[in-house]
């Protein structure tokens, strides 16, 4: 009898250690983001997620984030190292996996899109239902498409004409068709090299809209801005992520899995349309009053000449192939559905 008690008190003595360690020890998760922390999408939507998820996980789990690449600067790593296990979470650009995920250039069509809000909310309603190949093996905590992009020059650039033989950065295979399209030569190249090569004299301009031309120093050497002749972005946008292991979610206690799904998806797209939005507004305006920085519109000669380009670009990315005609139609159909309010 004494030995049965002794057993039973030895075993909830070893259980409550074992409680006491869960919740005093939270499992900490390791999220890589490659871009600078004044990025807005860190203030604005990673360290929110971060620091909301690891709240409401009941203690199980700990978010800790690593922004300017301080575990692995390669841009193009960023997705194996999620899948190795190096990191549990990684801020991804898709198009930098060449190949990984072949739906994705959709969104990188020109003239689909806006605004931040169109874009960003169109790419999640389509990953919802299935239609975006790549993502299987991964748990996908965020996925956006960021502003309509302008093109920022090293010198004024105001004509389709003006831009025949310039060296452009292009985000993705889609952007690069667009890019030559007018005449241009497209550069692939990421995102925190760019002012660099541009100063270097290995590019003459970048694809991009503010959030970045400010965030890397574009400004600092491509003092030109080419926009639409309303004002918005000229070319399409580029596909953003954050993915995690999905081996490493599934293994994770079920408050820990309920909290970061509560906290993805839809209310990381709500965060970075607000801080995206706003803060293309106020960047254009900053650039706008700059004296050494020039804004320049298309005239709607030009403008009508570009969409003529730009609608030869759509047909040829569609071509024959029914997956991708399927796939611009949804699109579409999401965009005109956004803009009715539903």
């Amino acid at each position: 009898m004494l030995k049965t008690i002794t057993i039973s008190l030895l075993t909830a003595i070893i259980a409550l250690g074992s409680a006491w360690d869960a919740m005093a020890a939270p499992k900490k998760l390791k999220y890589a983001v490659f871009t600078p922390a004044k990025e807005p999408t860190f203030p604005g939507v990673m360290v929110p997620f971060a620091k909301d998820a690891s709240k409401d996980s009941g203690g199980t789990i700990q978010i800790d984030t690593f922004p300017g690449g301080s575990l692995g600067k390669n841009p193009r790593s960023q997705l194996k190292l999620a899948l190795d296990g190096v990191v549990d979470m990684s801020w991804i650009i898709p198009s930098y996996t060449p190949g990984r995920f072949p739906d994705n250039g959709v969104f990188e069509l020109p003239g689909l899109f806006r605004n931040v809000h169109e874009s960003a909310n169109t790419v999640w309603r389509i990953y919802k239902k299935g239609m975006l190949r790549g993502f299987e093996n991964v748990f996908v905590v965020s996925l956006f498409q960021n502003h309509p992009y302008y093109v920022f020059t090293k010198k004024k650039v105001s004509t389709l004409s003006d831009l025949k033989g310039l060296k452009i950065r292009a985000a993705g295979p889609v952007f690069g068709a667009s890019i030559r399209a007018v005449g241009a030569t497209p550069v692939g190249m990421p995102a925190p090299t760019i002012a660099e090569n541009i100063s270097r004299g290995i590019m003459d301009g970048s694809t991009l809209e503010f959030n970045g031309y400010y965030a890397f120093r574009i400004k600092d050497v491509a003092p030109h801005t080419l926009m639409s002749s309303t004002g918005t972005g000229l070319f399409g946008t580029a596909s953003l992520a954050t993915v995690m292991n999905k081996k490493i979610f599934d293994g994770l206690p079920e408050k820990a899995r309920k909290s970061i799904m509560k906290h993805s998806g839809q209310v990381t797209t709500d965060n970075f349309v607000k801080v995206h939005d706003a803060g293309n507004v106020k960047l254009m305006n900053i650039t706008n009053k700059n004296p050494a920085l020039h804004l320049n519109r298309l005239a709607a000669a030009e403008q009508k000449k570009f969409d003529a380009k730009m609608a030869m670009v759509i047909d040829k990315w569609a071509g024959k192939n029914d997956r991708r005609k399927k796939l611009l139609a949804a699109v579409r159909a999401e965009v005109r559905a956004i803009r009715a309010g539903k």
